[in-house]
């Protein structure tokens, strides 16, 4: 294609498919406009109809423009190195491998000895091999040098290829940049230093590594990319970002005629990041040293040929891995008619065992094993944000024509609540549901009466908590007003008689609520941690909306799934200390005023609008 790929841009490309998968109701599309092409073409709502990815050029001579869109097609091992002649390295020349001391450089640095290299060099931050590798190394016959370097720093860099001549090692031949970190958050949790951390040793390592290799006759650039760069895995978009990086720089070296080649490496058997992690094998297995190394081989061996400098090594069950995606993305289409069996009944034709098997199965695949109470809420059985996406996606992919929201697992956080939810939209529908549905309302609003059902209150002033008591108060004129209690705060420390006096009060009297630090998280399914990262009046607003509902007559069973809103006035928030605790991940909504009303709602599952709002001294 005309044009090569800017590195740095495809960045965004890689962030992108990630983001698609955490957010399949968001429309996401990339599009690549050569110089020549206007912005406003890249723009026109056809040209991204169906596609997520577009490249834009002008096309020669006579021809128009060209809008070119990508597909993964599938080569075997064979086709990509045909003859099949074992890769043979030259004994006169250095080998470097970034990553030198993971798992996956040994393993490359093994195969690059047993194919004759004499020398070879493994860099890594700490340039410290464990034991077993020093006594590895001298089994091998070849020269095995460790050496310390940030490969993101390119001091550091150049330093450590200038020390492979001084130690009178030959000219380096091949580079395999294997270095890599972790940093996973969804796209929306990203902030600086995730980025930074999983960016710096591919992207910028690489960019140092291309410097330092500046004259070299190259046999080989092999850059490791991962499999998340092709397929947007949800949660990893800063590591999708950096292996977009890869595949693009691959492509930007061959384009200067000089050697690169990128690899989507999938997961591997019992070395890796994979491994490390314990990731699942559902939808993609893991790949076999042996099978890994041979592909390596084969595609070193006809990287001149290739027509693309990026090539996917990966075992993908593409029936299961259709089955999870939100939607199949249109550079995976060669692939779809793999996962047409995968897609289960249409609407209509489940029954509730269908729906309850479907959730249940998918559920117990996500987590890994079925030792879970489904009354249980979701996020307290481990589906964290990465594993809810991969849920959510699994029942969407298996349910032709169901639609969930990202925040599926706070809308309907219990397994029997979800089913619920799936049920209504995906079984038989009903004639009175037809007839419900069959035209538009008609007329304004409809005049109901109201009523109050049941009241709850806290009193200050060691009155009983009941609202006939708070009347009562009301009518007597009884003053409430007290001493600051003593488990409050520091009256000394913080009272001055002089109004103007900054961080300080000058009453020591005021209206306390007793027992406001009773708070029973147990009852509320609310843990220990939580609790502690939690603003006192969500204790009592949860606490008083509970009560409430008791004294109208509900239980705690009968509220479940109730359409019920939750409309809270606030005017202020402020706790039993004057600091909030320090940041942690329940520290944003527990000290929130949307989480006054958001917390009533979650907790008591109910299914109506919340609002929080502060209209001053109404509010209060």
């Amino acid at each position: 294609m005309a044009g090569a790929p800017v590195p740095l841009q495809a960045c965004l490309w890689g962030l992108a498919r990630a983001f698609r998968n955490e957010h399949p109701d968001l429309k996401v599309v990339c599009t690549d406009v050569g110089q020549q092409v206007g912005i406003g073409l890249a723009m026109q709502p056809h040209i991204w109809k169906v596609e997520q990815e577009l490249a834009i050029r002008e096309g020669q001579m006579e021809a128009g423009t060209e809008i070119l869109a990508p597909r993964l097609i599938e080569v075997s091992a064979s086709e990509v190195s045909p003859g099949g002649k074992p890769l043979a390295f030259s004994e006169n020349a250095s080998f470097v491998i970034t990553g030198g001391l993971g798992a996956l450089g040994l393993i490359f640095a093994k195969w690059l000895a047993d194919g004759g290299a004499k020398h070879i060099a493994l860099v890594s931050r700490s340039g410290r091999p464990p034991a077993d590798c020093r006594m590895a190394f001298k089994r091998l016959a070849s020269k095995v040098s460790v050496h310390t370097a940030d490969i993101s720093s390119l001091e550091d860099v150049k330093k450590m290829m200038g020390s492979l001549a001084k130690q009178g090692m030959p000219p380096v031949q091949g580079i395999i940049h294997a270095a890599g970190s972790l940093s996973d958050r969804m796209v929306v949790d990203l902030e600086q230093a995730h980025l930074k951390e999983v960016l710096a040793p591919k992207v910028q390592g690489t960019l140092n590594l291309h410097d330092a290799a500046s004259g070299l006759a190259l046999e080989f650039f092999a850059l490791f990319s991962s499999v998340a760069a092709l397929l947007g895995t949800p949660a990893q978009g800063n590591y999708c970002a950096a292996n977009a990086f890869l595949d693009a720089f691959a492509s930007h070296r061959r384009d200067h005629a000089l050697p690169a080649v990128s690899i989507q490496w999938g997961p591997w058997a019992e070395v890796g990041m994979a491994a490390r992690a314990g990731t699942s094998e559902v939808s993609i297995a893991r790949i076999e040293a042996s099978k890994g190394l041979a592909a390596m081989e084969a595609i070193l061996a006809s990287s001149p040929r290739l027509r693309t400098g990026t090539v996917c090594v990966a075992r993908i069950k593409w029936k299961a891995l259709m089955g999870q995606l939100p939607r199949v993305p249109p550079f995976l289409s060669r692939f779809a008619a793999s996962a047409s069996s995968a897609k289960a009944m249409p609407v209509g034709n489940y029954t509730l065992d269908d729906v309850k098997a479907l959730v249940v199965g998918s559920l117990t695949d996500v987590l890994g094993n079925d030792d879970f109470d489904i009354n249980t809420p979701l996020m307290e059985i481990g589906l964290d944000s990465l594993a809810g996406v991969e849920f959510r996606n699994r029942l969407q992919g298996s349910m032709e024509g169901l639609e969930l929201s990202p925040t599926l697992m706070f809308d309907y956080p219990t397994v029997p609540d979800l089913i619920d939810y799936i049920w209504t939209q995906v079984g038989p529908v009903e004639d009175d549901d037809l007839a419900a549905s069959g035209g538009p309302m008609v007329g304004g609003a409809v005049g109901e009466q109201l009523a109050f059902a049941g009241q709850s209150c806290r009193n200050p002033g060691g009155c009983s908590n009941h609202p006939g008591d708070f009347w009562r108060t009301l009518v007597s004129g009884q003053d409430t007003s007290s001493d600051l209690p003593s488990d409050r705060w520091d009256m000394d420390a913080f009272y001055d008689p002089d109004m103007d006096a900054p961080g300080k009060t000058h009453v020591r009297k005021g209206h306390f609520v007793v027992g406001i630090d009773q708070f029973d998280g147990e009852f509320f399914g609310v843990k220990e941690a939580e609790q502690r990262s939690m603003d006192p009046h969500q204790w009592l607003t949860l606490e008083i909306s509970y009560d409430a509902l008791v004294a109208s007559g509900f239980t705690k069973e009968t509220m479940n799934n109730l359409d019920c809103g939750v409309y809270v006035g606030c005017a202020t928030l402020g706790g039993l200390s004057p600091d909030i605790p320090a940041a942690g991940p329940f520290t944003n909504i527990g000290y929130s005023y949307s989480g006054l009303s958001g917390r009533v709602s979650h907790t008591l599952s109910f299914r109506g609008p919340c609002f929080t709002i502060d209209t001053a001294c109404s509010s209060t």
